[in-house]
């Protein structure tokens, strides 16, 4: 009996601990840029309180092989010399974070699907000849989901709990443009960013549309205008001078067959 009381006190402080520290933070931010390239930022951030707890330092490194073989595949070219990592102190908190470059929207979705935060995921790029549109539809999954892996690999009593109590994920998106319609959470400083929060045991649908002026549909509009127009100056010049010219002239008269039968009699 004795044993009982002595273990549940320990594990009720641990867990207490964990809880009132926070545990463990997510902020993923994905940047798209006026070419449909970009990159994606993955920052998880753990307790100093949980990291003391810990009883091995092999979990809080950066494992840039283990990233590499999760993320690379088909349709992804991501080497090692693309990714950049970086960790830093903020508060309580020790933050890392990897960045995951992409060429075009449809490698940002290849890889979105692999991190496994998302049911689905698609941005489309639809050029145009003034202003380019995006569009985001995705489902990100709920935290529950989210844990459910690490809950099934730890015993710890802190996994057992509700997850939305020691895990906290902030999802967000800027785009390029402005942004037109969307169903998240402007922030006040970056208008065309976006952010949504995961929810407990239901997935949230992220809706995003924005709207960029396309710089070289520009460019080749105003090429074209001015093709046509310098076309048509130097047709005129070529063709229509003459042309009015010849419109302008008198008509020329032809001779009097009367007064010339007179002038041959007479003589």
């Amino acid at each position: 009996m004795r044993v009982r009381t002595v273990r549940w006190p320990i594990a009720f402080i641990f867990s207490a601990v964990l809880l009132l520290s926070g545990c463990f933070k997510v902020n993923t931010q994905i940047e798209v840029r006026p070419d449909g390239s970009g990159q994606w930022l993955i920052g998880w951030a753990m307790s100093r309180d949980l990291r003391r707890w810990s009883s091995s330092s092999e979990g809080s490194q950066i494992n840039t092989a283990e990233l590499l073989k999760r993320f690379q595949g088909e349709g992804v070219s991501l080497t090692a010399q693309d990714l950049k990592v970086r960790e830093w102190t903020e508060g309580e908190f020790v933050w890392q974070e990897v960045i995951l470059p992409f060429r075009n929207p449809e490698e940002l979705n290849v890889l979105a699907m692999r991190s496994e935060l998302f049911e689905s995921f698609e941005l489309k790029r639809q050029p145009g000849v003034v202003r380019d549109r995006f569009e985001l539809r995705a489902v990100l999954k709920s935290i529950e989901k989210i844990t459910q892996p690490a809950a099934s690999q730890q015993s710890t009593s802190m996994f057992t709990l509700d997850p939305s109590l020691w895990f906290e994920m902030q999802v967000q998106v800027t785009m390029p443009g402005e942004v037109v319609q969307t169903n998240g959470s402007f922030l006040k400083e970056q208008p065309n960013a976006v952010i949504w929060r995961p929810l407990a045991k239901q997935d949230v649908a992220l809706e995003m549309i924005s709207e960029s002026s396309n710089p070289t549909g520009i460019l080749l509009l105003i090429l074209f205008v001015g093709i046509v127009a310098g076309g048509g100056v130097a047709a005129y010049r070529v063709l229509g001078k003459p042309w009015l010219a010849k419109r302008a002239a008198p008509p020329t008269r032809a001779p009097d067959s009367t007064s010339t039968g007179e002038v041959q009699d007479e003589a």
